[in-house]
């Protein structure tokens, strides 16, 4: 049963354990009171000590606090310094709850800002911290064993409505994220030149973990995906592949844009390999490529100027081929015979219908007057010396030809370029 008391707190008590426990001002009954100690045993389904209810609230006004608390510490050791401590023990299988929950109930359009928990740290001048200073701080004690269920360290949940609202699509403060960062103040471009999105620690780099070859592993509903990492500022800069497994247009360069591949590297490990695999359902139509360069005249091409689809140019220094085979474009076959059902050219050119007539399909330019040959053929059992006396070989009234070369005539038959020795 409560009881009241009438008189003042201390007053008539004399050296009891009331009295003791109060510090106060004699000259105040009531305010200013100091105590030194609270101790409470609260009453199941009852707080210990309650500001109001959820019927009855507390009318505060701004500045007002129903909890005020300021306290200093000059402590040098390795301890914490708590002003307010809260420790829960959930034991009950099944249960839930937090340690600490603040709400903040909205009824009427905020301001510039509004929170329901604020972390603030204040470093005066010449302050700082030998090691880590942080806000908010989340940390997360994992059990011994397997740990069965969703951890997270920090959980971000916005939560719709079920009906009437409508998100802005906008961009900066006309926006909905689940994460808002700004940086303000007189000297925020120290932030800006210097500052870091976010600083991770502790990862090692190995297959199948977080961190892997400049990617990070991250979860969108039940499928693993890779955040991929640029090791230079102002472009994507990897030592690691790009893998593209797109059935559309994987890579697209518009406008300006160029591609350019610097490598270094032999026969085996060219530094640019296309590589397609067909099969019968590919030949639906009648024309596949590897790849193909195209190049799109939308105004004529001036005189004395020149334009191409494919430029290969071999650039460099010195007499660097003086000793070997330097090849501008080398087409090469690794098909076998076997695999090849009907006819096969290393190379063909073909005018479309409705295309411009061109003037050759070859033609060799340059301005050294050493060159020696327009075509040099080597090493081919395809244009084998001739026979004397051989069909393939004679001509009326001319000398038998050295070597010849076996070509298809435009209606469909074998035909032959005579090369003649020279004399």
């Amino acid at each position: 049963m409560s009881e009241t008391i009438k008189k003042s707190i201390g007053e008539g008590f004399g050296k009891a354990d009331l009295y003791a426990a109060l510090a106060y001002n004699t000259s105040d009954k009531f305010g200013g009171m100091k105590i030194k100690g609270l101790g409470f045993s609260p009453v199941a389904g009852k707080p210990a000590i309650n500001v109001g209810d959820s019927t009855t609230a507390w009318t505060a006004l701004y500045g007002d606090r129903a909890i005020s608390i300021y306290s200093t510490c000059a402590d040098t050791g390795n301890g914490n310094a708590m002003p307010v401590y809260i420790s829960a023990t959930m034991s009950g299988t099944g249960g839930l709850g937090r340690a600490l929950e603040a709400v903040l109930n909205v009824t009427g359009k905020l301001g510039s800002y509004g929170n329901a928990l604020k972390g603030y740290i204040n470093l005066t001048t010449g302050t700082g911290t030998s090691g880590l200073a942080s806000a908010v701080c989340a940390e997360m004690k994992m059990p011994a064993g397997t740990a069965l269920g969703t951890f997270g360290v920090l959980e971000i949940e916005l939560v719709a409505p079920a009906s009437g609202w409508t998100a802005g699509q906008g961009t900066g403060t006309n926006c909905i994220s689940w994460i808002y960062a700004q940086v303000s103040g007189t000297k925020m471009t120290e932030f800006n030149e210097y500052g870091y999105l976010f600083n991770l620690q502790g990862l090692t780099s190995s297959t199948t973990d977080l961190l892997y070859n400049n990617t990070l592993k991250c979860a969108i509903g039940s499928t693993k995906w890779y955040l991929p990492l640029s090791s230079a500022e102002g472009s994507y800069t990897s030592a690691y592949p790009i893998a593209l497994n797109y059935s559309g247009v994987a890579l697209a360069l518009t406008g300006g844009a160029k591609a350019t591949i610097t490598s270094t590297g032999d026969y085996t490990s060219p530094p640019f390999v296309v590589t397609r695999t067909f099969v019968t359902a590919d030949f639906d139509q009648t024309y596949h490529a590897a790849a193909r360069v195209n190049l799109d005249l939308t105004n004529d091409v001036p005189a004395a100027k020149y334009a191409s689809a494919l430029n290969i140019r071999i650039i460099g220094a010195g007499d660097v081929a003086a000793t070997g085979q330097l090849y501008g474009l080398w087409v090469d076959s690794a098909g076998t015979a076997a695999a090849i059902g009907g006819t096969f050219h290393m190379a063909r050119f073909s005018v479309q219908a409705g295309a411009a007539i061109p003037t050759s399909y070859l033609q060799f330019q340059t301005a050294d007057p050493g060159v020696t040959y327009a075509f040099a053929f080597v090493n081919n059992n395809a244009i084998p010396p001739c026979t004397a006396g051989g069909t393939d070989c004679t001509a009326s009234g001319a000398t038998d030809p050295t070597y010849t070369i076996a070509v298809q005539t435009p209606d469909g038959n074998p035909g032959y370029i005579r090369v003649f020795a020279a004399a």
